[in-house]
């Protein structure tokens, strides 16, 4: 039926979204089991008890917990993501129909192979786009400055080019500049690094990214996977940037330059970058950004920036919540860590 339909939906999609669902169901069967009754919330306990269960291990820097937790929310990523393409598949042609009744849909073209359909981002010519490189941050650009948002076989699409791509993606001039083009922005870069993520194209210029996607944080300070919580820090300072929250920093944000929204932009992608690696992840994680940031083509004091920010990331949370601010003695210790206004 997918052929049929001239899909970019695959076999292998299936195959994820039937191991999704399977791992799914196992682990709610075992938390009934083991709880000899319904019960659906997995809480902490709950975690640790199917961890044993399925037998997992502590590794060296993750526990057996994170280690069933990343595989839970990396299966229910995959059921989110391939069930809406199949929905897309399945609902689309009735849509077309109902909106057809009286005259025929006209098609916005907007870009070459992109138009609009149903108010959202098209792809014409599948094998055309497909073709090259360049044409995953055509679309990527568009998607960032027009405000429309992709359906969800250009999505898929994406998912498929970024895989055959991924050598010249981490590698190439075209991918890097894009990046560091989208990072200096202060509007729709987190969506747009939210697609980036969901498609692999994210993880394919920065593979070490791959290490925390879908990584659980087994501590109550936590509530989000590591790759989502990183996000999220970069949806919050766009809506600081836009005046959309705190707005008593308004005067700070309207200096915010676009290499100032380069450097709080990466920093906040990569600030938890080194969890995975060591327990002491600041550290490790300060240095990986760093080497990141070279590869792609920062100059060499924003990546010292970038380095520091990422080394200091707990300096000012722990002062605010630990220390007396009005002691000179904190204040001596903050000034000398932070050495100056920028």
């Amino acid at each position: 039926k997918a052929n049929k339909t001239d899909t970019s939906l695959k076999k292998e999609d299936i195959t994820a979204l039937y191991n999704g669902k399977k791992f799914i169901l196992k682990t709610r069967i075992m938390m009934h089991l083991i709880a000899g009754k319904k019960n659906d919330r997995l809480t902490f306990d709950v975690q640790e008890n199917i961890a044993n269960a399925f037998f997992y291990k502590d590794g060296k820097f993750l526990n057996k917990i994170e280690y069933f937790m990343h595989d839970y929310y990396l299966n229910a990523k995959n059921i989110h993501n391939i069930s809406k393409l199949i929905i897309n598949i399945l609902i689309e042609p009735k849509i077309l129909i109902s909106k057809n009744k009286e005259k025929k849909q006209k098609e916005i073209i907007i870009e070459n192979n992109f138009f609009l359909k149903n108010g959202l981002i098209a792809i014409k010519n599948k094998e055309l786009f497909l073709s090259e490189e360049k044409n995953i941050f055509n679309l990527l650009n568009l998607y960032q400055t027009s405000g429309y948002r992709l359906n969800a076989e250009s999505v898929n699409l994406l998912k498929i080019s970024g895989m055959k791509y991924a050598a010249k993606i981490k590698k190439g001039s075209v991918s890097k500049n894009f990046f560091i083009n989208l990072l200096k922005n202060k509007k729709r870069v987190y969506q747009t690094l939210l697609l980036m993520h969901e498609t692999k194209i994210l993880s394919a210029l920065i593979p070490e990214f791959e290490k925390i996607d879908s990584l659980s944080t087994n501590d109550v300070y936590h509530v989000y996977t590591v790759d989502a919580h990183s996000l999220n820090g970069i949806f919050y300072l766009e809506n600081m940037a836009n005046f959309k929250i705190n707005t008593e920093l308004k005067e700070i944000f309207e200096d915010l330059s676009p290499e100032d929204m380069l450097i709080l932009n990466f920093s906040l992608l990569l600030h938890d970058i080194g969890k995975g690696y060591s327990a002491h992840h600041e550290s490790i994680g300060s240095k990986i950004a760093f080497k990141i940031s070279r590869r792609i083509g920062f100059d060499s004091n924003i990546s010292d920036i970038v380095e520091f920010l990422i080394l200091n990331h707990f300096v000012l949370p722990l002062t605010s919540e630990r220390r007396d601010i009005h002691d000179p003695a904190t204040i001596k210790y903050v000034a000398g860590t932070v050495k100056d206004i920028k």
